[in-house]
């Protein structure tokens, strides 16, 4: 159990330093800009064309269905390789 506890505090070290590390390169990279005012909505998300919509919706439902139809078969492959 204390090598359990080893790895996690050490992956948990290995976490925060990265994390930190990122946030100081982004900082540097690109710095912090406080003129808001002069971004508008249609600068930041532009709204996508009927064709992009339709694009993603029939993808969220193709993924959808291959999700719902694919479970089962996936679960009794899993549960006959576990015995």
């Amino acid at each position: 159990m204390r090598s359990v506890v080893l790895t996690d505090a050490i992956q948990g070290i290995l976490l925060l330093i990265t994390i930190q590390i990122i946030f100081f390169v982004i900082l540097s990279e690109y710095g912090i800009n406080t003129n808001f005012d002069s971004y508008s909505a249609s600068k930041i998300a532009q709204t996508p064309d009927n064709a992009q919509q339709i694009t993603w919706i029939s993808t969220i439902i193709l993924l959808f269905l291959v999700l719902q139809y694919t479970h089962k078969p996936f679960k009794e492959f899993l549960w006959q390789k576990s015995f």
